[in-house]
Protein backbone atom coordinates (compact mmCIF):
# COMPACT_ATOMS: atom_id res chain seq x y z
CA UNK A 1 0.00 0.00 0.00
CA UNK A 2 2.87 2.42 0.72
CA UNK A 3 4.31 1.72 -2.74
CA UNK A 4 1.01 2.68 -4.38
CA UNK A 5 0.73 5.89 -2.34
CA UNK A 6 4.30 6.89 -3.14
CA UNK A 7 3.85 6.09 -6.83
CA UNK A 8 0.60 8.04 -7.09
CA UNK A 9 2.04 10.92 -5.06
CA UNK A 10 5.12 11.17 -7.26
CA UNK A 11 2.96 11.11 -10.39
CA UNK A 12 0.64 13.79 -9.02
CA UNK A 13 3.65 16.09 -8.65
CA UNK A 14 5.00 15.27 -12.12
CA UNK A 15 3.21 12.61 -14.18
CA UNK A 16 5.80 10.33 -15.78
CA UNK A 17 5.80 8.73 -19.22
CA UNK A 18 4.45 5.41 -17.91
CA UNK A 19 1.14 3.64 -17.42
CA UNK A 20 1.07 5.08 -13.88
CA UNK A 21 1.50 8.59 -15.23
CA UNK A 22 -1.30 8.09 -17.77
CA UNK A 23 -3.57 6.75 -15.04
CA UNK A 24 -2.87 9.77 -12.81
CA UNK A 25 -3.43 12.15 -15.74
CA UNK A 26 -6.87 10.65 -16.35
CA UNK A 27 -7.69 10.91 -12.65
CA UNK A 28 -6.53 14.56 -12.55
CA UNK A 29 -8.57 15.44 -15.65
CA UNK A 30 -11.74 14.10 -14.05
CA UNK A 31 -11.12 15.68 -10.64
CA UNK A 32 -9.76 19.06 -11.79
CA UNK A 33 -12.17 20.00 -14.59
CA UNK A 34 -14.58 21.82 -12.28
CA UNK A 35 -11.72 23.55 -10.43
CA UNK A 36 -10.12 24.67 -13.71
CA UNK A 37 -13.44 26.21 -14.83
CA UNK A 38 -13.81 27.96 -11.47
CA UNK A 39 -10.24 29.28 -11.62
CA UNK A 40 -10.68 30.76 -15.09
CA UNK A 41 -14.04 32.24 -14.12
CA UNK A 42 -12.55 33.86 -11.00
CA UNK A 43 -9.60 35.24 -12.99
CA UNK A 44 -12.11 37.66 -14.52
CA UNK A 45 -10.06 37.90 -17.67
CA UNK A 46 -10.30 41.29 -19.38
CA UNK A 47 -9.85 42.11 -23.06
CA UNK A 48 -6.25 41.75 -24.21
CA UNK A 49 -4.83 40.24 -21.02
CA UNK A 50 -1.97 37.77 -20.93
CA UNK A 51 -2.62 34.76 -18.72
CA UNK A 52 -0.29 32.15 -17.19
CA UNK A 53 -1.27 28.80 -15.73
CA UNK A 54 1.30 27.15 -13.49
CA UNK A 55 1.11 23.35 -13.58
CA UNK A 56 -1.41 23.03 -16.41
CA UNK A 57 -1.73 19.22 -16.40
CA UNK A 58 -4.16 18.24 -19.17
CA UNK A 59 -4.47 21.84 -20.34
CA UNK A 60 -8.12 22.27 -19.40
CA UNK A 61 -7.57 25.63 -17.69
CA UNK A 62 -5.55 26.88 -20.64
CA UNK A 63 -8.35 25.76 -22.96
CA UNK A 64 -10.99 27.59 -20.94
CA UNK A 65 -8.83 30.74 -20.64
CA UNK A 66 -8.03 30.80 -24.36
CA UNK A 67 -11.67 30.39 -25.28
CA UNK A 68 -13.05 33.24 -23.16
CA UNK A 69 -12.53 35.38 -26.24
CA UNK A 70 -10.77 38.02 -24.13
CA UNK A 71 -7.20 36.88 -23.44
CA UNK A 72 -4.68 37.96 -26.07
CA UNK A 73 -2.21 35.22 -25.11
CA UNK A 74 -2.32 32.26 -22.74
CA UNK A 75 0.90 30.71 -21.46
CA UNK A 76 1.28 27.47 -19.58
CA UNK A 77 4.17 25.90 -17.68
CA UNK A 78 4.42 22.36 -16.40
CA UNK A 79 7.40 20.22 -15.42
CA UNK A 80 5.88 17.04 -16.81
CA UNK A 81 6.65 15.95 -20.36
CA UNK A 82 3.51 13.78 -20.23
CA UNK A 83 1.35 16.78 -19.25
CA UNK A 84 2.87 18.69 -22.15
CA UNK A 85 1.87 15.89 -24.55
CA UNK A 86 -1.72 15.80 -23.26
CA UNK A 87 -2.06 19.59 -23.43
CA UNK A 88 -0.56 19.77 -26.94
CA UNK A 89 -3.20 17.31 -28.12
CA UNK A 90 -6.09 19.15 -26.43
CA UNK A 91 -4.88 22.61 -27.48
CA UNK A 92 -3.79 21.82 -31.02
CA UNK A 93 -5.87 24.59 -32.63
CA UNK A 94 -5.03 27.19 -29.98
CA UNK A 95 -1.30 26.43 -30.29
CA UNK A 96 -1.44 26.49 -34.10
CA UNK A 97 -3.03 29.96 -33.97
CA UNK A 98 -0.38 31.14 -31.44
CA UNK A 99 -3.11 31.89 -28.89
CA UNK A 100 -1.55 29.39 -26.46
CA UNK A 101 2.15 28.85 -25.76
CA UNK A 102 3.32 25.90 -23.64
CA UNK A 103 6.62 25.49 -21.83
CA UNK A 104 8.12 22.46 -20.12
CA UNK A 105 9.43 24.46 -17.19
CA UNK A 106 8.94 25.03 -13.48
CA UNK A 107 7.55 27.95 -11.53
CA UNK A 108 11.11 28.59 -10.37
CA UNK A 109 12.33 29.42 -13.88
CA UNK A 110 9.52 30.86 -16.00
CA UNK A 111 10.70 31.47 -19.59
CA UNK A 112 8.91 34.81 -19.97
CA UNK A 113 10.08 38.42 -19.86
CA UNK A 114 9.54 40.47 -16.72
CA UNK A 115 6.13 42.14 -16.29
CA UNK A 116 4.49 40.06 -19.02
CA UNK A 117 1.52 38.48 -17.21
CA UNK A 118 -1.74 40.15 -16.13
CA UNK A 119 -3.11 37.13 -14.27
CA UNK A 120 -1.41 33.91 -13.17
CA UNK A 121 -3.31 30.97 -11.75
CA UNK A 122 -2.70 27.45 -10.51
CA UNK A 123 -5.03 24.59 -9.67
CA UNK A 124 -3.98 21.93 -7.17
CA UNK A 125 -0.29 22.50 -7.80
CA UNK A 126 0.96 24.99 -5.20
CA UNK A 127 1.96 22.30 -2.71
CA UNK A 128 4.28 20.68 -5.26
CA UNK A 129 6.47 23.77 -5.61
CA UNK A 130 9.67 22.71 -3.82
CA UNK A 131 11.08 26.20 -3.12
CA UNK A 132 8.22 28.57 -2.31
CA UNK A 133 10.32 31.75 -1.81
CA UNK A 134 12.07 31.23 -5.17
CA UNK A 135 8.72 30.57 -6.86
CA UNK A 136 7.28 33.76 -5.35
CA UNK A 137 10.27 35.79 -6.55
CA UNK A 138 9.84 34.41 -10.05
CA UNK A 139 6.08 35.09 -10.07
CA UNK A 140 6.71 38.65 -8.90
CA UNK A 141 9.11 39.04 -11.80
CA UNK A 142 6.70 37.92 -14.56
CA UNK A 143 3.43 39.38 -13.20
CA UNK A 144 2.85 43.01 -14.17
CA UNK A 145 2.48 45.65 -11.45
CA UNK A 146 -1.18 45.53 -10.48
CA UNK A 147 -1.44 41.95 -11.80
CA UNK A 148 -3.19 39.10 -10.05
CA UNK A 149 -2.42 35.62 -8.76
CA UNK A 150 -5.14 33.07 -8.12
CA UNK A 151 -4.61 29.64 -6.61
CA UNK A 152 -7.36 27.05 -6.35
CA UNK A 153 -6.98 24.02 -4.11
CA UNK A 154 -9.22 21.11 -3.16
CA UNK A 155 -8.42 21.27 0.55
CA UNK A 156 -10.75 18.43 1.56
CA UNK A 157 -9.03 16.08 -0.87
CA UNK A 158 -5.58 17.14 0.37
CA UNK A 159 -6.52 16.64 4.01
CA UNK A 160 -8.06 13.25 3.24
CA UNK A 161 -4.80 12.12 1.58
CA UNK A 162 -2.80 13.48 4.47
CA UNK A 163 -4.89 11.57 7.04
CA UNK A 164 -4.40 8.37 5.07
CA UNK A 165 -0.64 8.94 4.94
CA UNK A 166 -0.63 9.52 1.20
CA UNK A 167 0.27 13.18 1.12
CA UNK A 168 2.62 14.85 3.57
CA UNK A 169 2.71 18.34 2.04
CA UNK A 170 -0.86 19.09 3.14
CA UNK A 171 0.25 20.99 6.22
CA UNK A 172 1.47 23.90 4.10
CA UNK A 173 -0.06 27.26 5.01
CA UNK A 174 -0.48 28.48 1.44
CA UNK A 175 -1.30 32.12 2.14
CA UNK A 176 1.48 32.51 4.71
CA UNK A 177 4.05 31.26 2.20
CA UNK A 178 2.76 33.55 -0.51
CA UNK A 179 2.75 36.54 1.84
CA UNK A 180 6.30 35.74 2.99
CA UNK A 181 7.36 35.54 -0.65
CA UNK A 182 6.08 39.05 -1.29
CA UNK A 183 2.95 38.09 -3.19
CA UNK A 184 0.42 39.23 -0.61
CA UNK A 185 -0.74 42.21 -2.67
CA UNK A 186 -1.30 40.06 -5.76
CA UNK A 187 -3.35 37.32 -4.15
CA UNK A 188 -7.02 37.10 -4.88
CA UNK A 189 -8.90 35.24 -2.19
CA UNK A 190 -7.93 31.60 -2.50
CA UNK A 191 -10.73 29.36 -3.60
CA UNK A 192 -11.06 26.09 -1.73
CA UNK A 193 -13.46 23.30 -2.64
Amino acid sequence: MNYIRKTVGANLASPQLSWKGHLVMQMMKRKNDYLERCAVNHCKISEGEKILEIGFGHGLGLHYAANTGKASKVYGIDISQLALQYAEELLYAEIASSKVVLFESSVHNIPLNSSTIDTAFSVNSFYFWPHIPQACTELLRVIKPGGRLLTVQNIDSILKRRRSGGFNQANVDFLAYLNEGGLGDLIKPMLTF
